[in-house]
């Protein structure tokens, strides 16, 4: 019952004690607990029953996430695009470049119109003998967890999203100063 449990523990004190709540960090959070009961629901006879109630409720909180939900875990630079599957990374940022040029849009007929200008982030296994005690350790245990899930893909081109798509993942990150530091780097992203 640990190993089903244990990652709601974590979640739980990862998303309760998080300085800078996102919905980037939401959205991995709750991919990470539907695959490790989808893995536990196929590995345990004896707890399956739990974990497949448990499964049947996130996914229907899963089925939920909508496009800026995709997005806001995208520009999360510790998560980035690290969840998706190829086809959702090519929506996500078919989805962002839409927005910016409707913004960049906007913001063009708003400049003309007043004219003036605007301007504008291991363990696999868990154990039962594992303490989580705080945020770090639950964003730990979370991560780790996750990258046995994680896909292998991401190859991109030069524009401005392709470039920060091909950044390193970030560790751990404040997303808001993440970006502040990177704001002249990526304009657009930032208008």
């Amino acid at each position: 019952m640990i190993d089903v449990l244990l990652p709601f523990y974590s979640a739980t004190l990862l998303l309760s004690s998080c300085n800078y709540p996102t919905i980037g960090e939401i959205h991995f959070t709750l991919w990470t607990l539907v695959k490790n009961l989808y893995k536990q629901v196929e590995i345990s006879n004896t707890q399956y029953i739990v974990a497949n109630s448990i499964l049947y409720k996130l996914e229907q909180y899963f089925e939920l996430s909508d496009e800026a939900t995709m997005i806001a875990t995208l520009l999360d630079p510790s998560t980035k695009c690290s969840i998706f599957t190829t086809e959702e990374i090519t929506r996500t940022v078919t989805a962002i470049k839409r927005k910016l040029i409707h913004y960049n849009s906007s913001l063009t007929l708003s400049n003309i119109n007043n004219n003036n200008t605007s301007t504008i982030t291991t363990n696999n296994q868990t154990s039962q003998s594992q303490i989580i005690k705080n945020r770090i350790d639950a964003r730990t245990h979370i991560r780790s967890l996750a990258s046995q899930f994680l896909p292998t893909n991401n190859t991109h081109t030069n524009d401005e999203i392709e470039k920060y798509l091909l950044l390193a993942k970030e560790g751990e990150c404040d997303p808001l100063m993440w970006w502040c530091t990177y704001k002249e780097t990526f304009p657009s992203c930032l208008k």
